[in-house]
């Protein structure tokens, strides 16, 4: 009798204990058993495997980010200097501008007889220097890099119009 009983209390004793080692492939959850058994069906190796290819995908898509991230921030720099580089013409274009707009002043001063052709050049050069000052408050206001090839297109019309208007007010200097 007490043999059985030995027997009941052991069976009962190894029904809990192997109740409390549950399977399970992930060995954070796993115990003793789970371990052994990971170990021996290789389920542990496919898990590291697993994870080290998308762990090595995660790298990959990291490196093409950073790859795209400088691509942008070079495209960025180099548009930045552009902006910067056709400030700096408009701002030479202005000051030519400027000597062409005293030029003509000077011009209404000393000749009182200036023809309606004469008169309307002067208005055209008044125009450009108008135009050229939108787009000087433009590029410095920040509202042009969107669009940078129309305003340069923009710039380059005005330096040509500002400066067959410069050679046709110097010719009239010289009458």
């Amino acid at each position: 009798m007490i043999r059985a009983s030995w027997i009941r209390v052991a069976s009962i004793g190894a029904a809990v204990g192997l109740a409390g080692c549950a399977t399970s492939a992930d060995p954070s959850k796993g115990g003793f058993i789970s371990g052994v058994q990971g170990l021996a069906s290789g389920g542990y190796q496919r898990r590291v495997d697993e994870q080290s290819a998308e762990l090595a995908r995660m790298r990959e898509q990291e490196a093409a980010a950073k790859a795209e991230t400088d691509r942008t921030n070079a495209a960025l720099a180099d548009r930045q200097r552009n902006v910067d580089a056709l400030r700096d013409e408009i701002a030479a274009l202005d000051r030519n501008a400027a000597a062409l707009r005293s030029k003509a002043h000077d011009l209404r001063l000393k000749s009182s007889s200036l023809n309606a052709n004469d008169k309307r050049l002067i208005g055209n050069l008044d125009a450009a220097t108008a135009r050229l000052a939108q787009l000087r408050r433009r590029i410095n206001s920040g509202g042009m890099e969107d669009n940078y090839e129309k305003t340069r297109e923009e710039y380059l019309s005005l330096q040509q119009a500002i400066e067959v208007l410069g050679d046709q007010i110097k010719a009239l200097a010289k009458r």
